[in-house]
């Protein structure tokens, strides 16, 4: 999985909208997200968790009843991560607002369901290039989103989106455990798959040996 670009909305002090490119030169490589406390560092963080997953390490319960997230003052929220896995694109977005009230509407009223959708790039000629709907429910974006990533929103907490205070918890936890994680983040899981075969393959061929022998 490779993000490549993030757009925001009213998420925290991150008021208005907000757009970054992950895929422009400066960001080759390492880079390092720095400000002063408050300027919205771990509000880009969030806005990931709430694309992908529709919680943050912060809020894991974002409903009608309450979102702690949406920028004081203002009547909606958005977050939206366009990225690649297996090769592939998807845009997956979320998205909550408060019903306007009034006659002019300028107040803001009860907070409305979130909504989410997730879709799929199709390359074609410039003019035909367009974005598939793959999921617009929450019970099917959720099981899309496990099943194109590979990650729970637990595995993707516990290490792609590590919170603060969460690292050590990641590195004190069992080496199973770890192991799993990183070989779904980086794919690795084939060289484990390579190494049981051709351990299997090496136990036929020395029970055969061992067959061969004892004759």
């Amino acid at each position: 999985m490779r993000i490549e670009s993030l757009l925001l909305t009213n998420i925290n002090s991150l008021k208005g909208t907000w757009f970054i490119d992950f895929t422009d030169p400066q960001y080759c490589g390492l880079f390092a997200i720095t400000g002063p406390t408050g300027a919205g560092k771990s509000s880009i963080l969030d806005a990931i968790g709430l694309s992908l997953y529709g919680k943050t390490p912060r809020l894991e319960s974002i409903n009608q009843s309450g979102n702690e997230l949406m920028t004081r003052g203002t009547a909606e929220c958005e977050a939206q991560t366009t990225f690649t896995a297996a090769g592939v694109r998807y845009r997956a977005s979320w998205k909550q607002h408060r019903a306007m009230r009034g006659k002019a509407k300028g107040a803001a009223g009860k907070l409305q369901s979130q909504t989410v959708r997730l879709e799929q790039y199709l390359p074609a000629a410039p003019a035909q290039a367009c974005w598939d709907p793959v999921a617009t429910s929450i019970n099917e974006f959720n099981r899309k989103i496990v099943e194109i990533t590979g990650l729970t929103y637990e595995q993707f907490r516990r290490s792609v989106l590590l919170a603060q205070g969460d690292f050590a918890a990641f590195l004190k936890s069992d080496d199973d455990s770890r192991a799993q994680i990183l070989e779904q983040i980086t794919g690795t899981h084939l060289y484990t798959d390579i190494s049981m075969e051709v351990q299997r393959l090496y136990k036929d061929q020395a029970d055969l040996v061992k067959q061969l022998e004892d004759r």
